[in-house]
This record gives structure tokens, C-alpha cells and sequence, in this order.
């Protein structure tokens, strides 16, 4: 795998195990920017400031399906009655290719090769009794998993 300085992890959040698991295909630049106020425990992007609005510093926690994306998927879960807090969300890509695009990897050092155990582990760690990958990316990776 490359070097960790140059790549910003991005970890699955919410419970393990859970009954549900929703795959996505890669962080972007929200998820990876995402952090957590020392002070007020306030969750924000950090793209554009190191502090918070009440004055303290930002810590950095990446934080899957936080964008725009994941704005609409806990909406929607709201929809259907189901609470986000008790669903794992997580991508098959846990660090932000080069302009969101995959296929640039190779960049990186790395190919889709590199996060089967990624996603083999997310399972056997979840245990969900259900997967909902997002995406063609994310179905591609689980039908590939064994």
C-alpha cells in the first residue's frame, strides 16, 4: 500500500455489528476533510477553517457518507424509519483517489485489489444481516469478495 502521510484514511462509522450495511464506493473530499470541535464536540467540515464557530479547534475524525450524498442517505433512512446511528456505512475505498476518480489509483500506489481485505474485514466485523452497496463500484467489489 502507499505511503500513509500522502492518504487520509476515511473509517466506516456506526455500529458493529449491525443488521444493516450501506457500501459506497469511495470518500471524497467532505468525508475527508470531516472533524470534531475539541471543545463543543461540533461535527463540521474543515475545508475552510482549523476552528469552530464557538472558538475551539477542530480535531480531524473522517467520517464516511457526510457530503451531499450522505446528507440525502440519512434523510432518506429517515423516510423509511430507520435510524442512521444504527446502521454501519462504509466504502469499499477507504481513502480519496485523486479527484474522486478510481482509476486513478494507480497514483496513489495502489488498485481496487488493495481493499479486499478492507472489505472482507468491514463484514466480518459488521455482520449485517443486509448489504446495500451504492453504486456499480461497490457492487462490483462485494460480488467480487468471497
Amino acid at each position: 500500500m502507499a505511503s500513509a502521510a500522502k492518504l487520509i484514511t476515511v473509517p466506516g462509522d456506526g455500529p458493529q455489528p449491525a443488521d444493516l450495511l450501506i457500501v459506497g464506493e469511495a470518500p471524497g473530499r467532505h468525508e475527508e476533510a470531516w472533524s470534531t470541535c475539541i471543545k463543543c464536540k461540533a461535527e463540521m467540515s474543515r475545508e475552510d477553517s482549523t476552528r469552530c464557530y464557538c472558538g475551539g479547534e477542530l480535531r480531524s475524525t473522517p467520517k464516511p457518507f457526510v457530503g451531499e450524498s450522505g446528507k440525502m442517505l440519512t434523510r432518506e433512512l429517515a423516510k423509511v424509519g430507520l435510524d442512521r446511528g444504527k446502521i454501519r456505512v462504509d466504502n469499499v475505498v477507504n481513502v480519496r483517489p485523486p479527484d474522486n476518480d478510481l482509476k486513478r489509483l494507480g497514483e496513489l500506489g495502489l488498485s481496487m485489489d488493495d481493499f479486499i481485505d478492507h472489505t472482507l474485514e468491514m463484514i466480518n466485523k459488521t455482520q449485517p444481516k443486509v448489504i446495500v452497496p451504492t453504486g456499480n463500484t461497490a457492487l462490483a467489489m462485494l460480488c467480487e469478495v468471497k
